[in-house]
């Protein structure tokens, strides 16, 4: 597989106002992810985001937005019309506004998104703002897909009639192999969340001729199913939200935790995991290869490209003593932030597991019961009993006990887990109501979490609610049209997710309290609610009902047992207060000090100039902090987290060299990038220090290894370390580590990488 199985996504900026309970509004910077909208229409700047916290009181909210519908919003110098909402900015209890202009407006850019006005008449608006939600997802553009290359496919249905494939097609895997170059992931790619005009779901690859087989004989490049497609219409371009990629160790959490002891399993099983996680967190300061492992396990591949977690483990790769001032406070952040998520998550981590897209066989080989699960790179196709999630799940009956066993005809299908297209019952559905169009399944074959087959709850059979049509309720102000009515009325029942968040505190604070668990008749009955409300924008429920049904079951509410001990308390007081984060030691790192190596005059002179451009940089870092409205507290040494989304500072420092280009980099450069480090820590200032993060680490990794283009021009003395020099330029994640070595004892170590290449590293040769 190839290095990059990560997407590169462009990011905008656009201004948000944050309206409060006096109406009036705070105004700051937005950074979104590219969409179909935003690259039509070329200019994201062209959106306004408003938002109103789900503190400022309804009357309040109701009469500005009837208003800021009515009449548009005035903002530096320009109009913007009131565009709508997605589900997602329903949930976060804000709304969309745009500027219109003689190429673009609102009515003429919705036209080419699509025909959603008839999912409005035929449903509503709840489901018509999830309907343009797929136009704001955040996508890369691959290739054109017209009408003549796609084949519909009907859905898979279970002997109950609920759907095996519910949001799964398939792409044949020639295109496959150009959709992978085009947006440049790992050719062998098998999974493609996708967006299509009116298409979403899950493309998954198959060979050509299992394609034509299964299409017909279809010249078709990919084929949707009749669940995939919300409307007519909408651009012809295959975008792509996300794909598979190999999957790091999954996280429990306090509701997987308490559903598995309802299920019986002990607390002494999670006691165990929560004492060996908190003493790797403890060893991360002294022990290089658990901080390693403890970093590599948290790396989030869907984050920022510059988030801390990935920046720690580069500097980790690169070798730097961990009693490094810089490294041992990122060190100790890390560790609180652990710290702290282990404490009101519980998010404990579970080594034989992961999250994984799920996919329908389309082959018609798995029978009810049975799952596929290939790992590349943990060991191939997983054969035996696993516990299969998803999240969020609220019932025992959530989790399923399924087999995993090996079907060679379906090797292709990696990193990803395959469900039956057959049986009694849709699997997926079991699930809180699950499906294939970009669910992930939580599986885990440790066999201590994984319940009895007896305890493990008989399959329930779900009705779909029946889909409201529009609202007519009316407004104050009747000058509006209905369908701006039915939007202010959608958003003031359903923003913020208030309900739903009220529901899920409710089962949280209750599921502890008596021996029965998720089982209490309280939590249980709050389970069909909260099903309910989590897709109440797209099913138009009547959500005064669902309210009156959540105020009805307080009459359940248990107090705690006599004797009883909550077991989500007992766990969370086993995790210790986080320590200090402060940098305390501002001693440069010798091998990053050219002093005694460089003429004298030379380093005295960029010295000079290091500290020329720390005026600079404090200068430009004053005034962002006052443009951001931020106090300076310990924003200075929080920078490496957030400056490059936040803070343009171009004139502070040298710009770091992009992934395509050459990694030559002349004395001089090299010399600014270490003057800076000495300059930022004599003044302690770590922030300036490491703005050319990426160099240091190079150059440190380097330390060791004889390399005629690193210090070429300063006759640095380089030999090999063992330790793989870091590429610089753009970060992309997953990054590749070390070679990893598995022992006998089930641990695993970074063994020294084939470094040297003809007297040249890795990274010089890329």
């Amino acid at each position: 597989m190839s290095a990059k199985t990560s997407l590169s996504k462009q990011r905008s900026q656009i201004v948000h106002l944050r309206f409060d309970n006096t109406g009036d509004f705070k105004d700051t910077q937005d950074v979104i992810p590219s969409s179909r909208a935003t690259r039509l229409i070329s200019d994201p700047e062209r959106f306004l985001k408003v938002s109103f916290s789900t503190k400022v009181k309804d009357s309040l909210v109701r009469k500005l937005l009837v208003d800021k519908i009515k009449n548009g919003i005035t903002f530096g110098g320009k109009k913007y019309i009131f565009f709508g909402y997605t589900e997602s900015q329903l949930k976060e209890s804000r709304v969309l506004f745009f500027q219109e202009r003689e190429d673009w407006t609102v009515y003429s850019l919705k036209a080419v998104l699509g025909d959603l006005n008839s999912v409005y008449r035929v449903y509503g608006y709840g489901k018509y703002a999830a309907r343009l939600g797929l136009s704001f997802s955040s996508t890369v553009p691959a290739l054109e897909v017209g009408l003549e290359d796609r084949y519909l496919l009907e859905d898979l249905t279970a002997d109950d009639g609920s759907d095996c494939s519910d949001g799964c097609g398939m792409i044949r895997d020639s295109f496959a192999n150009q959709v992978c170059s085009t947006i440049g992931v790992s050719e062998d790619t098998c999974v493609f969340q996708i967006r299509l005009g009116g298409i979403k779901g899950l493309f998954v690859r198959y060979k050509d001729e299992v394609f034509d087989r299964i299409c017909g004989g279809s010249e078709a490049e990919v084929a949707y199913r009749r669940s995939m497609f919300k409307y007519e219409d909408g651009p012809s371009m295959l975008e792509v939200q996300n794909v598979n990629r190999p999957p790091r160790s999954a996280r429990l959490n306090i509701q997987f935790i308490v559903l598995l002891m309802t299920l019986g399993i002990k607390l002494e099983v999670f006691e165990s995991l929560l004492r060996k996680q908190l003493d790797d967190l403890e060893q991360i300061m002294v022990n290089r290869q658990k901080a390693i492992d403890c970093v590599d396990g948290e790396l989030d591949s869907e984050g920022n490209d510059f988030d801390q977690e990935c920046k720690l483990y580069e500097i980790l790769l690169a070798g730097f003593d961990l009693s490094e001032g810089h490294l041992a406070c990122l060190l100790k952040r890390f560790q609180k932030r652990s710290l702290d998520s282990l404490r009101t998550k519980l998010q404990i981590r579970v080594k034989d597991s992961a999250y994984l897209y799920g996919v329908v066989d389309e082959l018609g080989i798995l029978e009810e019961g049975q799952v596929y699960i290939n790992l590349p790179y943990q060991g191939g196709p997983q054969v035996g009993t696993f516990l299969v999630g998803r999240n969020p799940a609220y019932s025992p009956g959530d989790l399923r006990r399924l087999e995993a066993i090996n079907v060679p005809e379906l090797s292709h299908l990696t990193n990803c887990i395959t469900f039956a297209g057959k049986g009694r019952y849709s699997e997926p559905s079991q699930m809180g109501g699950g499906d294939l169009d970009g669910d992930r399944y939580l599986i885990i074959k440790d066999a201590d979490l994984v319940p009895d087959p007896e305890k493990i709850r008989p399959p329930k059979i779900k009705s779909d609610p029946t889909p409201s049509g529009p609202s007519t309720t009316q407004v104050e102000d009747g000058t509006l049209s209905q369908m701006n009515r039915d939007a202010v009325n959608v958003f003031m029942n359903l923003r913020g997710s208030r309900l739903l968040g009220q529901m899920s505190l409710a089962w949280m604070r209750q599921v502890g309290k008596t021996e029965g668990l998720a089982d209490q008749a309280y939590c249980a009955g709050l389970v069909p609610l909260i099903e309910k409300v989590l897709d109440i924008a797209k099913t138009g429920e009547n959500i005064e009902s669902v309210k009156n049904q959540f105020y009805a079951l307080k009459t359940l509410k248990r107090a705690s047992s006599d004797g009883w001990k909550d077991p989500i308390k007992h766990l969370q007081s086993l995790v210790p207060n986080p320590p200090g984060d402060s940098q305390d030691d501002f001693q440069c790192d010798p091998d990053l000090i050219l002093k005694g190596i460089a003429l004298r005059e030379e380093w005295d002179a960029y010295i000079v100039e290091g500290r020329e451009s720390l005026k600079a940089f404090n200068k430009e870092l004053s005034r962002a902090i006052a443009s951001d409205k931020m106090s300076k507290g310990t924003f200075l040494n929080d920078l490496l987290s957030d400056m490059f989304s936040t803070i343009r500072l171009s004139s502070c420092f040298e710009r770091l060299p992009g992934k395509n280009n050459s990694l030559f980099m002349s004395s001089r450069s090299q010399s600014n990038i270490l003057s800076r480090y000495y300059v930022g820590y004599e003044n302690e200032k770590c922030a300036f220090s490491w703005l050319g993060l990426r160099w240091l680490n190079h150059i440190k990794a380097c330390k060791f290894t004889e390399c005629p283009l690193v210090f070429s021009r300063l006759k640095h003395p380089i030999v090999q370390s063992g330790i793989l020099p870091i590429t610089v330029g753009a970060i992309q994640k997953p990054l590749i580590p070390v070679h990893r070595e598995e022992t006998e004892d089930d641990t695993s170590y970074y063994a020294p990488a084939a470094s040297v290449v003809e007297g040249r590293c890795i990274t010089c040769i890329k």
